[in-house]
């Protein structure tokens, strides 16, 4: 049986692993001409244990232990990281457009330089002053790239 998971938590690279491997039978069974049973486990942990063992829901829980205070330690998800991150998201969306292979930067002539500039003369003060605001800012989803 293949899990669907839906998280609210960044996935550990242990179950980020499971979830392309899961992803990987389903294709190839579609690919096969195959249907495979899904399940929806009530307890995601107990489904970890159940199919991949204990050793690895114990490496798993240190690497969940370890995103966890990554997060606490860069303030994710603070009114400055949020600002931060918000405005970088801005300025993103101006100088980038989506290319055949992932963003490509937009054509000069195209990017809104008075909105650019609003939007890092607004954030300059938040990252001078807040270490969370500069980790909002460089966050590797929305940060300047």
């Amino acid at each position: 049986q293949v899990k669907t998971m839906m998280c609210s938590e960044p996935m550990t690279p242990l179950e980020l692993d499971v979830q392309l491997q899961a992803t990987e039978l389903i294709f190839r069974s579609t690919l096969e001409g195959r249907r495979i049973e899904a399940c929806f486990p009530e307890d995601l942990d107990d489904w970890y244990a159940e199919v991949c063992g204990k050793d690895w829901q114990k490496a798993n829980e240190k690497q969940r232990q370890e995103l966890l205070s990554q997060k606490k330690e860069s303030g994710e998800n603070t009114p400055m990281w949020l600002e931060a991150s918000a405005h970088t998201l801005d300025v993103a969306w101006e100088l980038f457009e989506a290319g055949k292979a992932g963003e490509r930067l937009r054509a000069l002539d195209k990017v809104d330089r008075v909105e650019v500039m609003e939007q890092l003369r607004e954030l300059w003060p938040k990252v001078r002053g807040s270490y969370y605001a500069r980790c909002g800012a460089g966050h590797r989803a929305s940060g300047l790239r």
